[in-house]
């Protein structure tokens, strides 16, 4: 019997290591996989941006492949070389307020925005930006607002939702962060960060449990 167990053992480490390698291996290919086609976009953007230099959706676009590829300095370049040649595109603002955000350039980053904001004022998702770069400022109040103008905008918005309840918790207002954590996971049910975060204030913070729950 010692030695069946032994045995078994074994073979259940060997199937272990087997399904481990397999997944790795996958994720590994997937990752492969992944960059081919960022590095396959980015060379299509790059001739876009080469032979047609002054057209701004060019650039903007070559700047989406260069963030995709991690590569922010080259993706901040081209956008901002965008906005320069059309100073009324929304999508570009946007991305370059994202590249100064992600550089932890926040005043840069809201100036952006606010250009963006000018021309497409009922975008959600840029709303929700906007709330990041306040909150990251300190300006909870502010970003609760565009966390709020944004839910408005597109109710059903778990990001936001998780956004306003980690505002709503620096501020310490549980039991209305646990309501919008608990909001966000009923609207995106698989976003680990919304369950962990909800996880984790219930835990910390029992109080703010809902009653009716």
């Amino acid at each position: 019997i010692a030695r069946r167990t032994i045995a078994s053992a074994r073979l259940r480490s060997a199937l272990l290591v087997s399904l481990v390698a397999a997944a790795v291996a996958a994720l590994g290919e997937r990752t492969i996989q992944r960059h081919r086609a960022y590095a396959s976009e980015l060379t299509l953007w790059e001739d876009v941006a080469r032979k047609r230099p002054l057209n701004p959706r060019g650039h903007n676009n070559l700047g989406l492949a260069w963030a995709a590829m991690q590569r922010d300095d080259e993706a901040l370049t081209q956008f901002s070389e965008a906005v320069g040649l059309e100073p009324r595109y929304p999508d570009a603002w946007h991305n370059l307020g994202l590249a100064w955000t992600k550089q932890g350039r926040f005043a840069e980053a809201l100036s952006c925005y606010a250009q963006a904001l000018r021309q497409r004022p009922d975008d959600a998702e840029l709303r929700n930006h906007v709330g990041v770069a306040l909150a990251r400022t300190g300006r909870l109040e502010s970003a609760i607002a565009q966390y709020a103008e944004a839910l408005r905008l597109r109710p059903r918005y778990g990001a936001a939702q998780n956004n306003l309840g980690n505002a709503l918790a620096r501020q310490g207002r549980w039991p209305e962060a646990i309501a919008a954590y608990r909001r966000g996971v009923e609207y995106e049910p698989d976003d680990p960060e919304l369950r962990l975060n909800l996880a984790l204030a219930l835990a910390l913070h029992p109080d703010g449990r809902d009653r009716s729950v």
